[in-house]
Parts: structure tokens; sequence; C-alpha cells
């Protein structure tokens, strides 16, 4: 327990910056919640706990501009809670407000520095709400012991648990037994002195609860806490203890640990003496010895070193910049992907691992058998050579008696019982190998079995819960509708479904812009919808459901819908489209993905740069996934995309080029052919197909990745691929069939390749590339145009 408070520990780090962003999320959702339902306790309750939980977390890695803020705004909650202070729009605006500022000090301290904005007007706002407008006392730049008899100036809110009398903790001071002596010796290893650390905390400071965890953390740096009185998780709770003792090995002097925890305004009494060792020990300890205090001790000898210098054990000096090297680790650490596991998941691996391990050793006693096998075979194939030379060598003499008159009846019978075990010889060998072969079969079939489950297994390890993203719509939503002056009522659906972390972090980008959207375009405002005969609260709904190995993301409004006239209008201003072209409902939905497009009169915060839906198309259709936009005039519109749940392991569909392998992804696979070359025709200098009275261009893949084979064949295999309203057909020379396709990244010179997604390994070793089918889309497109731009250019 005492390693998970060492400040310069990374995997602390990593926990902190973790539990934190969970804190601020629980923090956000529950002050939104609270907003809708102020008598909501529960809400309440959790938001206290996530800031008390917030402000303990920070203070224990020495984030005290983090811990001190967070402090301030747990007594507004307290407020709220004691119900002295009344939630209201403008109390929610500045609690939000509020998590803005705690956001951006974590982000500072992820990447290495020191969150430097002026929080002062913030500040003075939420003591505003304060119970007689307390003000919080803040450590003052040089530190000044006080007495144990002086009261604190400052009036603070009062402290929710008290620990028991200084005098009731004062009996640990009486000698240990030489038993806990020696357990403290040999933890503290013969090279380290081991002192009795005895402070006394102000109660009047207004972080009180947490100074004992201060000190836990300035000891902890200059050796290793083998104890403490009270105990250490009596500390992490929400408790003033007037006194603490710490049992310390260190190999730092007694006056260097005094002032290094020294705490200007939290510590005003300290007194630091060396435990004797047992006798039983071969070096004893010297004299107990203790230090004075000092009277002005400097910030960094008073326990407060730089808290860039997290990666380290030793105080950073003062000038040490918030970039440097040390920051640039943190950064580096605090930034890596953690992924929160339900322990279950966990056992069930274990369980799969340890069947594996059975697994392994019944294929190591299946390979014996089929060694003690082969020994059996080789026994039997000396014996049978041994016999057949016997039988060899008689045969003249049989043939000689049956010239001399011999009866052949007789010398018939005579083989058959000397010689007929040779038909024998092989049946052990035979039963033995069945019986092995038997045993692989049913080894190997269990084996394919927990292959599966383990991959499912560790594929649903990867998995989270849609959750993570939806969660950070509530506040979206309601800083846009405050933004453009709209009564809005945010519905969330199937928070629980799960799919791939590494496609939810590609996927909050699109659901912001669509959401956005619907925001700006689509819901109208209040006097608007009233005069449409709608409520004047719009509803959005953001909606996730599995369908098959295929989540289904939903982003719907009630507002006015799809201007398909004012579509086309931008369409032709932009010369997307001609100005005589008539445009379909389908055709105008999919013309508002085309880059630049937006139909905003004017440039806003929010819309009109033309930057948005097209990110989201392209976005969507680089996960695997679709897109699609529905709308019904004055009823609303509906954004629907269909994202696979995982990229790491996706269903294909392998080919052959000439002598090379490609796999496509089946999700883009709309359907096959064989087609005969007298089937091709040209148009405009490119090969189409007929499939159903639709032209589909065709693209050879041995063309383009210029592979040799053979094209004057008897028939041709044809694979149609698309993704939304564009489809294309690719001719290879044969189809292999569908494969579970394992996606590895391609490095160098190939990533430079056009259509190729990364690349796969198959059963028997073989290495296929995988086509990325938008590129090859793309691709198609890109040839028509020129192709279409040639032509107008010859007519002209």
């Amino acid at each position: 327990m005492s390693d998970y408070l060492d400040p310069a520990n990374e995997e602390l780090l990593k926990d902190f910056f973790a539990e934190a962003q969970l804190s601020v999320d629980l923090l956000e959702q529950n002050i939104l919640a609270l907003e809708n339902n102020p008598q909501d306790r529960d809400a309440v309750d959790e938001i206290f706990r996530a800031a008390h939980t917030l402000k303990g977390a920070a203070a224990t890695v020495q984030m005290m501009e983090l811990a001190e803020f967070t402090h301030l705004v747990e007594d507004v909650l307290d407020s709220i809670r004691s119900d002295d202070l009344t939630v209201d729009g403008a109390v929610v605006d500045q609690l939000l407000s509020a998590i803005d500022v705690v956001k951006a000090m974590l982000e500072a301290r992820t990447a290495g520095g020191i969150y430097a904005e002026d929080t002062s007007a913030l500040e003075t706002v939420l003591r505003g709400y304060l119970t007689g407008g307390q003000k919080r006392a803040k450590p003052a730049a040089t530190p000044a012991r006080k007495p144990a008899s002086a009261p604190a100036a400052s009036a603070e809110t009062p402290v929710k648990t008290k620990a028991p009398p200084a005098s009731a903790l004062a009996q640990g001071e009486e000698e240990l037994t030489e038993y806990e002596l020696l357990e403290l010796a040999e933890a503290a290893g013969p090279d380290a002195e081991i002192y009795r650390v005895r402070v006394t905390f102000n109660e009047d400071h207004p972080m009180n609860t947490v100074g004992g965890i201060q000190v836990f953390a300035a000891l902890k740096s200059m050796g290793s806490v083998l104890r403490t009185i009270p105990d250490f998780d009596r500390l992490y709770e929400d408790t003033f203890f007037p006194v603490v003792q710490y049992f310390v090995a260190s190999t730092e002097s007694a006056e260097r640990i005094q002032d290094r925890i020294t705490i200007p305004e939290v510590t005003i009494d300290l007194a630091v003496t060396a435990v004797q060792r047992p006798a039983s020990f071969a070096e004893p300890a010297p004299a107990e010895k203790s230090a004075p205090a000092p009277e002005s001790p400097t910030p960094q000898a008073a326990g407060w070193p730089e808290t860039e210098d997290v990666e380290t054990a030793a105080p950073a000096p003062a000038a040490a910049a918030p970039g440097d090297r040390e920051g640039e680790t943190r950064k580096q650490m605090a930034l890596g992907s953690v992924l929160r596991v339900d322990s279950r998941r966990i056992d069930n691996l274990l369980n799969l691992v340890s069947e594996t391990v059975i697994n392994k050793a019944t294929f190591n006693q299946i390979s014996t058998q089929f060694s003690e096998s082969l020994g059996i075979f080789q026994a039997a194939e000396n014996s049978y050579r041994d016999r057949l030379k016997e039988l060899f060598d008689a045969l003249p003499e049989y043939l000689e008696t049956i010239q001399n008159g011999g009866s052949v009846k007789d010398a018939k019978r005579d083989i058959v019982a000397r010689f007929g075990d040779l038909l024998e010889l092989f049946d052990p060998f035979q039963s033995s190998l069945r019986g092995t072969i038997a045993k692989f079969r049913s080894t190997a079939q269990n084996l394919g079995r927990i292959t599966g489950e383990l991959q499912e297994g560790v594929m649903q390890i990867r998995m989270v819960p849609i959750s993570q993203i939806f969660s950070r719509f509530p506040r979206l939503v309601r800083d846009l509708s405050k933004s453009l002056n709209k009564r809005l009522q945010l519905v969330v659906e199937g928070e629980d479904t799960e799919l791939d972390k590494s496609v939810i972090e590609d996927l909050l980008d699109p659901l912001i812009h669509c959401v956005r959207n619907s925001i700006d375009h689509g819901i109208e405002s209040p006097e608007e919808r009233r005069a449409a005969g709608k409520p004047e609260e719009g509803r959005l709904l953001l909606r996730a459901a599995n369908e098959g190995n295929m989540i289904i993301i939903e982003i719907a409004d009630d507002g006015k819908g799809i201007d398909v006239e004012a579509v086309r209008k931008r369409g032709v201003s932009k010369g997307l489209i001609h100005p005589n072209k008539t445009l379909s409902d389908i055709e105008a939905f999919n013309l508002i993905f085309a880059p630049g497009f937006s139909t905003a009169q004017s440039v806003t915060n929010i819309s009109g740069r033309g930057v948005g839906l097209d990110v989201v198309k392209k976005q969507i259709e680089k996960l695997n996934g679709t897109v699609t936009v529905s709308s019904e005039r004055g009823v609303g519109s509906r954004f629907i995309m269909k994202i696979p749940l995982t990229l790491a392991i996706i269903q294909g569909l392998l080919v052959r080029v000439g002598a090379e392998m490609y796999a496509i992804p089946i999700t883009s696979v709309i359907e096959s052919h064989r087609i005969r070359p007298s089937e091709i025709k040209m148009i405009d200098n490119y090969e189409v197909f007929n499939v159903r009275d639709d032209v589909i261009s065709l693209l050879r893949l041995n063309r383009l990745f210029r592979i040799p084979t053979d094209e004057q064949k008897e028939y041709y295999f044809v694979v149609i691929v698309g993704s939304g309203s564009r489809r294309m057909g690719l001719i290879v020379d044969s189809l292999i069939g569908e494969e579970d396709v394992v996606i590895k990244p391609l490095r160098d010179h190939y990533t430079n390749s056009p259509g190729i997604a990364g690349a796969n390994i198959t059963g028997d070793g073989t290495v296929s590339l995988i086509i990325d089918v938008s590129q090859l889309l793309e691709l198609g497109l890109q040839r028509e145009r020129e192709a279409r731009s040639k032509r107008e250019t010859t007519i002209g």
C-alpha cells in the first residue's frame, strides 16, 4: 500500500490520470443531472465524492494547484449538500466552468507543465456561494511556524470527521515490542537508519485531512515508510488526525528529514528520533537523537518539491522548466492507453489459458505416442523383412519337394503354418496408430475450440462500452443549445453497447460533427417550432445497437429536415452539379457529404466553414464502415453509421491474382460473378460490365499492382465491391473463399501503395495483402473524372 503513494512512481501517475479523468467525467455528468433535477440527492452525493476523491488524489501526487482549486469546488458542493445553497442555472454554469478549469489543469500536468491561467475571478464567484462568504487560506510564500495553541485566522468549512484526541494517539510513542522492532529492522535492512517521525497537524488549515498524506509523500521520497500510526488506510479517509507517527527507514539525517517534512501552515510540531535496533541485530542503531525544528525553512525544504520532477525521487531545482525531459517522459507515460477490464473477463482468459496448458500437455503425450508407434512400426518392419527372407529361402525347398512328387496342398499348408503370421506383424502398429490419430483429432478439435474462445475473450477485453464517448454529449448539447438559444432534450439509448477500443477512439469526431450539424441546421428555434405546431423543446436521439458483427449508431432529430432545393442551389454555386440537373432526395442527401459543402449563410464558431460531414464520411469509411442520411422535410433528419465491432480481425474474401493472394473485407463485397471476356464492354477507354441493366466499371488488379498473369482466359471472376452508392468490379483470376483475416499494419515503402490497407498471414504461412476498397473506389472515380475531362476537351 505504501508504494501506491510514491509520487515518483510511474504506475501511480498512470493511475492518477486515469482516475482523475473518471472523476471529472463523473462530476460533469452529475452536475448536468443536477441541473435537470436540483433535488437529486444521489447526484449531489456522487458529485461530492468525486470532488473529494480528486482532491485527495491530487494532493497525493503533490499537484497542489489542482488539490486547492478542487477543495474550493468541494466547499461549494458541501453547501449544496447541506441545503445552504440552492442549485440554479447560474450555479451550474459556474460549476461547469470550474470543471473546465480542472480539465485544463490536468491537461497541463499531462503535458509536463503547470496550469498558469488566472482563476481568481471564478474563485471569487465560488467563494461567494459559501455560507457567510467563507474565505480559503492559501499557504504563504514564506512559511511561519505557528504554536499549537494559535488558531488560524480564516473561518473554514467545518471538518466532517475528527479523529480521537492526541492523547489517545500518543500511546503509540511507547516502546515497540522486540518482535515489532525486529520486523522494522528486517524491512529496513542493515544500511538504513530507522526513525520515528511524530508530526502534529494544524486543524485550522483548509486541507487538514490530506496533511498526513503530504508528509507521507515527502518521507517516501527519502526512504521507505515502514509503518504509520494510525494505519495508512485511515490516513487516506476524509478524517483529520491531529498527531500522526511514521516509522521510516532512510539514509538521510534526522535534520534533513525534518527540513523536508516541514510544510507551512500544515505541520505545527515535529519530532524526529532514531529507533534503537534490537540487540539480536548485527549493528545496533546509534543512540537516540533529535533535531530542533528550523524557524524558516525554504519552500523546497518544507516539503513542497517542484512538481514537474515527478519522475525522480529528489526534489527538482527551482528553475526547472515545465517542458524539460522529465516532463516529456511523464507526458508520454500519462498518455499511454489505459483499458479498464471486468475482472470476470480476465478470469475467463485464465481458465482458457489453463485449458491451453492442458491441451499442450496432451499434444506432448500424443507426440510421445507417435514416437512409440514409430518404434512399433520399425520393429514390425524388421520382423517382416526377416520372415520374408526366411520365406524366400524356403521356397526352393518347397519347389524341389513338389518336383519330386510332393503334394502342392501339403506344401501350401506348411507355408501357411510357418509364415501365416506375416500379415499380422503390423497389427500392433495399426492399432497404436489408430488410437493415436483418434486422440490427435480430438485434441486438435479441442484446441480449435479453445483458440476460438481465446480469440473471443481477447477481443472482449478490447471491447469497451460506447458510453465512454456518449457521456461527453450532454455537456456538448447543453453548451450548443445555450449558445444558439435553442431548447433541446438529448435522449441517449444503448450506452452499454460495446465495440473495440480502437474504433471508439476514432468515432468521437464523426459523432460530434453529426450532433453539431443536427443542432445547428436541424433543430429550429423555439419560435419557429411553436409556429410549426411543434413543442418548443427539440429532441435529439443518440442511439447505439448491435447488428451481427456490426454496430449501428443513429443520430436523429425532430427538426426541419434537409431542404433539397437549398442543397441543389448550394451545389450549383459550388460547381458540384450542373445548373440543369434535377436532384433526387437521395442524391441531395449524398451531396451534403461533399468536401467544403455547407448550407449555412454565415460563418460562425459552429458551422459555415464547409468542414464537417465530409470528414464524417472519410473517417467512417476509414473504419470500414458506412454512413447514410435520410430526412423528411418538416419532420427531421437521421444519420445512420454502420461500423465493424473490431478492426483487428475481420472476415475477408481471399482471391488470387497471378501468383499473389489478396483479401477483400467481406463487409465491402456485394456479389461475385464468373463472366466471359465477351461480356466486358469498353466505354470511354475503360472497361465496364452490365449487371441487371446497371453498368459497373471494372478494375483489373493485375494491371493495378503490375502482376504478370494470363489475360487470355475463357472466364474471368469479378468481385463487385461498394461503399455507399459507389460500386466497382474487381477482376481476379480465382476465388479462394472466406477466412478470418488478422490485419497487420504495413511499414516503410509499402504504406504508399494505393489500395492496400494492410497484410495478413494465412494458415499455410503465405502473406496476403488486404485491399482498401474505399481507396480503390476513389481511384476508379478519379479515372472516370479524367476520362470525362478528356472527352469534354475533345468535344470542345
